[in-house]
């Protein structure tokens, strides 16, 4: 008993605590008027138009309440707002024959909230009127309450949403060399890219081949197969979009040996390579869906490929590399 005793006194406090945090919740001072509308269910339409004024309605013989009295006849409401807040008094008519039966207490709830912010918006709006409104004053209670409504209806509307940014498909011609004992590599790649806000990323298959100039016994062909993925940064400088990143790139390649006669022996072998790239672009776009993307990369081999004429090491996919590409793209 005197356990109990002890806790039920330690628990006094947050009791009290708690009464005063429900004494102090804010109430919207509205009342709805629906005696002239017998097929709206009005305890519906105050629960609804307390949701969305995000607050319980006060009670209705509450001081200095906005009353709203709705009229219904046929397919139509007449609203009439009378507002000792702001001391205005608002009318509309709304049309209910595009709702049906059950849907239109909801429509209503929906409908008096909007204006009944309207005319709360005036207290942040214009707080303090140049000219002075007739009548006795709302009391404070009621302003206070009004205009923590509309600031939290402000702060929780929803902003329209922005589209995401649509991915791009370029196709694209690509000059390529690697400046350790490599002929420029010519062909084409597949890209798909997409812009952010500040940030970008880019995935694309190459296929370039080149081949070398006499070398001895003969000449290599080097064919290329790679994927690389970047990410960048990027800005807009009208009409171009201007960026760069970093990325990495691995693929295949091939060396295949074309000897100059046919008693020298000549063979194919393929091997992996991988290295590290820096990238810059200028994007524009031409007409709304067709967009002319030119780009420039410089990157280093980390897992070079080389082949050997005449124990000689002469045509390698090794080292630096630098590169330009020209493409054309379309959103999808």
């Amino acid at each position: 008993m005197r356990l109990f005793g002890s806790s039920f006194l330690w628990a006094l406090p947050l009791l009290a605590l708690t009464e005063k945090a429900l004494g102090d919740e804010v109430k919207a001072p509205v009342s709805v008027d629906l005696a002239n509308c017998p097929d709206v269910e009005a305890p519906e339409v105050e629960r609804i138009l307390g949701v969305e004024l995000g607050a319980p309605l006060a009670p209705k013989d509450s001081k200095g309440s906005t009353l709203v009295v709705v009229q219904c006849r046929e397919a139509t409401a007449s609203l009439a707002v009378d507002d000792p807040i702001t001391k205005k008094t608002l009318q509309r008519t709304l049309d209910l024959s595009s709702f049906p039966a059950n849907a239109r207490s909801r429509f209503l709830a929906i409908a008096i909230a909007e204006f009944v912010s309207t005319s709360w918006t005036e207290l942040e709006s214009n707080p303090q009127p140049s000219v002075p409104t007739a009548g006795p004053p709302a009391p404070p209670a009621a302003r206070k309450a009004a205009r923590k409504i509309i600031r939290e209806r402000r702060e929780t509307a929803v902003a329209p949403s922005t589209p995401a940014p649509k991915p791009r498909l370029d196709a694209a011609w690509v000059v390529r060399g690697y400046l350790e004992h490599s002929p420029a590599l010519i062909g084409g790649a597949l890209r798909t890219s997409q812009d952010f806000s500040l940030i970008d990323w880019r995935l694309e298959c190459v296929a370039l081949s080149g081949q070398s100039n006499e070398v001895g016994l003969g000449t290599i062909l080097t064919t290329v197969l790679d994927a690389g993925f970047g990410l960048g940064f990027h800005g807009r400088v009208s009409p171009f979009v201007i960026g760069g990143g970093l990325g990495v790139r691995g693929g295949v390649a091939r060396l295949t040996g074309e000897p100059r006669t046919k008693e020298i022996h000549a063979g194919t072998f393929d091997a992996p390579w991988l290295g590290v790239f820096g990238f810059g672009r200028a994007t524009a776009t031409l007409v709304p869906h067709l967009s002319l993307e030119l780009l420039v990369e410089t990157g280093y081999t980390i897992v070079p490929v080389g082949g050997l004429v005449d124990g000689q090491r002469l045509v390698s996919v090794d080292g630096v590399w630098v590169a330009s590409a020209l493409g054309v793209g379309v959103p999808f």
